[in-house]
């Protein structure tokens, strides 16, 4: 099993970015198959796990009710997610975003930090999703993220207390870029 190890230390994502943009996104596409490193050898293939630890800045806005919503997560890395064919990533790989925190009208908000089905303090987990690469009308390169299933991305989970819910749903797709073009 081919296996991508990324050490990413500092790429800076802007709203819905996402690092995996700087993998092997030239050559792989026109192959149909992704490079992959491995010890020290470049091969074409699929099927291999992907790996990616950021440390990063994920960051959404959005109003929820009227109330200003900043959600920012220093670190992401997948979980379980697979190479495939045509430069995409296979159904059932997830995000793991850790060390979140929610800003309400300006201000850190505890009551609302992120709980990973009520387990992992500041975590958010994505469902199980599957990617592939586009371009924008500014013929930008994206990576366009959309759930296995359904139109819910994550469901962000706080505490009763939180003033804007306790389970709050992302829905739709998700445009990831890197803003730093550092791919």
């Amino acid at each position: 099993m081919s296996r991508i190890k990324l050490g990413i230390k500092v790429l800076g994502l802007c709203a819905l970015v996402f690092a995996v943009m700087g993998i092997v996104s030239s050559g792989a596409q026109a192959a149909g198959t992704w490079l992959v490193l491995e010890g020290g050898k470049v091969s074409e293939g699929t099927g291999g796990e992907l790996t990616l630890e950021a440390e990063t800045t994920f960051i959404k806005h959005t109003k929820i009710s009227g109330v200003a919503v900043l959600l920012e997560c220093p670190t992401v890395e997948t979980v379980v997610a697979k190479l495939a064919a045509e430069g995409t990533i296979a159904k059932g790989g997830k995000l793991r975003y850790s060390r979140c925190v929610i800003s309400l009208n300006g201000s850190v908000s505890k009551p609302c930090e992120p709980n990973n089905e009520g387990k992992e303090p500041g975590v958010i987990v994505s469902k199980p999703s599957h990617a592939k690469f586009v371009l924008n009308e500014a013929k930008e390169e994206l990576i366009e993220v959309t759930p296995d299933e359904g139109e819910t991305y994550w469901t962000i989970e706080m505490g009763k207390e939180c003033s804007i819910g306790t389970k709050v749903p992302f829905i739709g797709k998700l445009f990831l870029k890197d803003c730093e073009k550092r791919s």
